[in-house]
């Protein structure tokens, strides 16, 4: 999957191994790029297996979260033009291929 960033601090975070230590730790930093590397590899957000993965709703947006322990997660949404969704509006998760990160913070799942 293709992933864009909602800030250019936030790719430098995630794209700077000893920028994202100082930040959250070398436990917290490793965890974050394997999940980045998993979200890259994967062809839609169904193939995720690794962390724990839930949908929420910030104001009218489905937002994909995922754990990266110790009390942080990222928090990522759809990124298409066209968003794939089902009759109730809900976003078709297993459809979608390009995802924004808008986030990280603490936060337990």
């Amino acid at each position: 999957m293709d992933i864009a960033y909602n800030s250019k601090a936030l790719r430098d975070l995630c794209e700077d191994v000893e920028l994202a230590e100082a930040k959250f730790g070398r436990a917290i930093s490793s965890t974050l790029l394997d999940r980045l590397a998993d979200i890259d590899a994967a062809d839609t957000v169904d193939d995720l297996i690794a962390g724990q993965l839930a949908i929420s709703k910030v104001g009218k947006r489905e937002v994909l979260t995922i754990s990266l322990g110790g009390g942080f997660a990222i928090f990522l949404e759809a990124n298409h033009n066209e968003i794939p969704t089902n009759k109730r509006g809900e976003v078709k998760w297993g459809r979608i291929r390009r995802l924004q990160l808008l986030k990280i913070e603490r936060y337990e799942i």
